[in-house]
């Protein structure tokens, strides 16, 4: 069996970046690829399959067409994430027999019943959990548990679910993740996230993929290829011809590697961090020196992430707005100058309240790497 989630299928997923696509499809590819070429006989999908802030109709075609790709042994089953449109799969794929909707619903996968659940807000998940039947060991769900994600948005913890839960497969967490649920020296409950299975922010861990298991449900996390990022820094104009320099072999590694019908993935992501705020106009001057060699984006100064957390201390802000963080950090803070800095805090704050955001974060925020990593944000 194979578990994947937060696929967020979309041509284009980069926010402000419309020059940057193709990154959903090719993961889609490499899992359908890895199906066909291991004899995998049961696809599982944990939610955030499609996205209704970015999916078009053609976006989800190209999902059902992969999807039809399968082996004719092969099934496909699904949840609903909350990003999830509800009408993803009213355009019939070719495998429509095979594939399995799991709310409150199970399938038997080996010796195993799996259960699955929909997304839910907080309240209703941990009602649905008392009606997971005896017979399931197994359970798919699309929620954030407290072992991941310690923060206040968290729907559940390990503990909550029935002693007869052995294994939960989980999404809504972009990174990969896995605990496990020990009493009295014996591990009684295993937690895992595939995370999202390809490169779409530039904070994002070093590995993307999903989870494999086998009849007896023992797992491991197999890596899927994604587009490169380099992270580079540069004190003079002199290191410059350095980035170029890498950023051209960066894209002759991956023409090697990715196959030509995925080739807008050749282009690495280029993160540089500049030391200097006396170099501004060095960043208009990268993009030009390495041209179509990769995509450029710059890391935060340290004056930017300064003011961000200036502003988010602000009380008179945190109790005046009543928008998002996705609002503020629109105003506040410009993507494509400081990608780094916005995506860590959009891409985990993006729809909470600004003033539950800033109470999380605390009147002692420095919005620095280690702040960040303090907070289990990947830097």
């Amino acid at each position: 069996m194979a578990f994947a989630a937060d696929l967020h299928m979309s041509h284009q997923i980069w926010s402000g970046r419309p020059d940057i696509v193709g990154d959903a499809e090719y993961a889609l590819a490499q899992m359908v690829w890895l199906c066909q070429g291991q004899g995998i006989r049961h696809l599982v999908l944990g939610g955030d399959v499609t996205d209704t802030r970015l999916g078009r109709k053609n976006e989800v075609r190209t999902l059902h067409n992969w999807l039809g790709k399968l082996s004719v042994g092969t099934t496909v089953s699904f949840i609903a994430g909350n990003h999830d449109p509800d009408s993803w799969v009213d355009i019939t794929p070719a495998i429509a027999d095979r594939m399995y909707h799991l709310d409150r619903d199970f399938i038997k996968i080996g010796d195993h019943e799996v259960y699955g659940l929909d997304y839910r807000g907080r309240t209703d998940f941990q009602a649905a959990l008392a009606d997971i039947p005896e017979e399931c060991s197994v359970l798919v769900c699309h929620q954030r548990f407290h072992e991941a994600f310690s923060m206040i948005t968290a729907h559940a913890e390990m503990g909550d679910l029935p002693d007869h839960v052995k294994l939960v497969l989980a999404g809504d967490i972009h990174i990969p993740f896995h605990s496990q649920l020990v009493e009295s020296g014996e591990t009684i409950r295993h937690l895992v996230y595939p995370g999202c299975p390809y490169l779409r922010k530039t904070n994002d861990p070093e590995r993307h993929g999903l989870w494999l298991f086998d009849k007896d449900m023992n797992g491991w996390y197999h890596n899927l290829d994604t587009r490169t990022i380099l992270r580079l820094s540069i004190t003079s104009y002199d290191d410059i011809v350095e980035v170029v320099e890498e950023a051209k072999k960066a894209k002759t590694a991956a023409m090697v590697r990715i196959p030509e019908q995925f080739k807008s993935l050749w282009t690495p992501i280029v993160l540089v961090k500049f030391y200097d705020d006396d170099l501004p106009e060095a960043h208009d001057k990268i993009r030009r020196a390495v041209g179509d060699y990769a995509h450029v984006f710059a890391m935060p100064s340290q004056h930017v992430s300064e003011r961000l957390a200036d502003k988010i201390r602000d009380e008179s802000i945190t109790k005046a707005s009543a928008g998002t963080m996705q609002e503020f950090l629109s105003a506040e803070l410009d993507r494509a100058s400081s990608p780094h800095l916005y995506d860590a805090l959009d891409g985990f704050l993006g729809g909470t309240p600004i003033d539950v955001a800033a109470s999380a974060f605390g009147k002692s925020l420095d919005v620095d790497d280690q702040q960040l990593k303090d907070l289990g944000l990947p830097v």
